[in-house]
């Protein structure tokens, strides 16, 4: 790392210049750095096109949500990965309707 900022300097790039230009290479999806939730830090429309998002099935996830045996089902059959499951609480009933639909296609 002094090796590049020596090299940087001797351009005479300044700090901002060199972070910009490492930040243009990173394979990063775009995001909000100041961001307290992972919703606000990656925006989901800009990572994936709308039509791969409306064309995701949500229904078992959202009745997994619901239901212990549908949910021990996907467990069972090994539909969707541990990950998902773990986090299915987050797609309740208790969670608004749009919002809920949301959660489950992000999860998806």
């Amino acid at each position: 790392m002094d090796e590049v900022a020596g090299k940087a300097a001797a351009r005479g790039e300044t700090r901002e210049e060199i972070m910009a230009r490492m930040g243009a290479a990173r394979v990063v999806p775009p995001h909000n750095p100041k961001a307290t939730k992972p919703e606000d830090a990656y925006k989901v429309h800009s990572m994936f096109p709308q039509s791969l998002m409306s064309a995701l099935n949500v229904g078992q996830l959202l009745h997994a949500a619901e239901k212990a045996e549908d949910m021990q089902n996907l467990k069972d059959r090994k539909r969707v990965p541990e990950y998902v499951i773990n986090r299915l609480s987050l797609v309740s009933n208790s969670t608004p309707g749009p919002e809920r639909k949301k959660k489950a296609r992000h999860l998806a």
